[in-house]
Parts: C-alpha cells; structure tokens; sequence
C-alpha cells in the first residue's frame, strides 16, 4: 500500500471507488456465485421464468422484464447479461412437462344433462353405445356429442344453444379465469381468424400451472369449440370414407398438373358408386355433412339451412331449386372454389 501510495497515487483513489465492488465479489466467493452459468435455467426456477412471462403477457413491456431479469445477473458480466435476455425472449412460456412417466390425467367432464341430449337420435345414441363397450374415456364420448351437434341442423341447434352456451362458459371460466375468457370472447367478437383464437387459448392454457387444469382444459376447448361453431374447414375430413389405396390414386391425380378439378371429382364419384353396405353409407354421411358444413363456413348458415330443406324435400323440383338457390349465389361460390383449388393439394397430406 505504502509503494502505490509513493509511485501511483492514483491508485488509492481508484481501490477507494472499487471498495464497494470489492466487498460484493467477496461475498458472492464465499457463496459460490462466480462459476459461469450456463444457462437462464441455471439463475431462475421454472416458476420465475412463468412470472416473467405473465408479466410480458399483460403489460407488453419488455423494459419492466429486463429490469426484474438483470437483479438476477447480480456478478455476471454485460456481455453474458445480454445472452441471457436474449434467452428469456426466445424461450416458450412455462408448461408443465408432461412426461412419459407421468400420471396425470383430465379431470372427468361435468356431465350434460339428459335434457340437453333429447335431440339425440337412434344413430346417435348407436355411436355412443358402441364407444362404450369399447371402453373409450368419457372425453371419447363428448368429442363424438360434439361433432353430432355440430352437424345438426340450425333449427335444432338454436333450442339446445342457451344451455350448451351456458355449459361450456361455465366449465372453460371456472379453468383459466375470467380475465382470459374475456380475451378470448373479444377475439371471437372482433371476428379474429379462427386460427389465431385457438392459439391464443393453447397459450391461455400453457400459462396455467397445474397439469390437471391443462389436460381438461384442453379437452373442453375440444369440445366447446364445436358447439361455438369455431371450426375451421378441414378439407381431407371429406376423403376419410376412401380406402388407402383409393386415397392414393386421388393424391396422384391431384399433384399431376394434366388433371383437372373435374377429373378428380369424376374419380371420387366413381368410387363414392363403388361403396357398399357401411361403407357407403359412412360416405355418404361424410360427404353430406362436409358439404354442409362447407356451405355454412362460406356462405352462412341460413343458405345451408335452405339447401338442406330442399335436399331432404325430395320430388322433381328440389334439384331445380337448389341450383336456381346456388346460382344467385355465383361469385360467393366462385370464390370459395377457387380458395378450395388453391388448397386442393392439403387433402392428401
């Protein structure tokens, strides 16, 4: 000291100003502190990482996120801070890992009432006998209520709709709160991209922390996505009915650039003609209840609804009428057309 003091005076007045700094890298010595952390895992829990985000989330400013990062960087040089930000901004938010060797499962869905199943058919009550005895989960079986009231027809739909609505806030409400669904009801409000909402709900229910609440909440958004009618269109649902081979011969056809739209569907009508006893008759449910529901997405409901009356009306005017129906709505179908050509190669993926 007496040496610096003589020949680099200055140097007192620097160690003076580094006292502080000092004291501090004794401190985090003696805590084991100064080994290089590998990674933003290695300075926070999986639980302070999920906070980070939920702040992110809300408030959107990622100033408040760097500030509450760095009071974890305390001895970690400006460089290593910088990687580590950049860490946290490219990591996922916090969901519970589900793995291969747990055990948690989906609570069990609050059971609907038997009056909100009388629109329930022979066939439909057939479906859901045979997953019974098949020993398939009660999820199995409200995915298969779903679809069926997804198909029904508006008139049917709109005297069960209160209470299926009611159900299926309640059951989503009572898992990822009410600030959430608000979220979600103003995306379906704003008429948000079907795709963009059940995103937002998949990243709704990778912020909750319990694996039970994700699990059922999954399989309720499963669900209830069909009695909101927020089903996008799901063009190879219509081959499903083909065999393997059959689903073969049509991707061929369509990824050949000297077959036309028509070719394709001469070919498809062909093997629809081809199909017997169940098989038939699964196509033929299939391609109704395809074409249905396509008319419904791109045209409304109403107009399904209209052609629907005059297809099950039957006699030799119903024909007459449905395409006089379809023509005054040319361009409309025009348009869905060519999205459903340009889109034409998803069905065989």
């Amino acid at each position: 000291m007496d040496l610096a003091v003589d020949r680099y005076p200055q140097s007192v007045d620097c160690l003076d100003t580094c006292s502080e700094d000092i004291e501090k890298y004794k401190e985090y010595v003696k805590m084991g502190m100064t080994t290089i952390k590998n990674s933003l895992t290695e300075l926070l829990d999986e639980e302070q990482i999920h906070q980070l985000h939920i702040l992110l989330d809300k408030t959107q400013r990622v100033d408040l996120i760097e500030k509450g990062l760095h009071q974890h960087f305390h001895g970690i040089s400006e460089k290593r801070r910088e990687e580590l930000l950049s860490e946290f901004f490219a990591s996922k938010p916090y969901r519970a890992r589900r793995s291969t060797m747990s055990r948690t499962i989906a609570r069990e869905p609050t059971p609907l009432s038997p009056e909100m199943l009388s629109w329930q058919t022979t066939r439909h009550k057939n479906v859901l006998l045979k997953l019974k005895k098949g020993k398939s989960s009660q999820w199995d079986a409200m995915n298969v209520i779903g679809d069926q009231y997804y198909h029904l027809r508006r008139s049917v739909r709109v005297l069960y709709d209160p209470k299926f609505m009611k159900y299926c806030n309640e059951s989503i409400l009572a898992i990822i709160g009410n600030t959430s669904f608000t979220q979600l009801e103003d995306m379906v409000r704003d008429s948000e991209q079907l795709e963009h909402i059940w995103n937002k709900y998949q990243q709704i229910i990778g912020y909750l922390k319990n694996e039970e609440d994700q699990l059922t909440a999954e399989h309720y958004g499963q669900f209830c996505r069909k009695i909101y009618r927020l089903l996008p269109i799901e063009q190879a649902d219509l081959m499903s009915w083909l065999s393997p081979s059959q689903r073969f011969r049509i991707a061929e056809m369509i990824q050949d650039p000297e077959v036309d739209d028509s070719q394709v569907y001469e070919k498809l009508y062909e093997f629809f003609n081809k199909a017997s006893g169940d098989a038939k008759d699964e196509a033929d449910e299939v391609i109704t209840l395809g074409c249905r529901k396509f008319i419904a997405h791109h045209l409304g409901d109403q107009l399904a609804e209209d052609i629907e009356d005059l297809r099950v009306a039957g006699g030799a005017g119903s024909s007459h009428h449905t395409a006089a129906l379809l023509f005054s709505k040319h361009y409309e179908i025009a348009e869905a057309g060519e999205l459903a050509h340009q889109k034409r190669i998803e069905l065989v993926i």
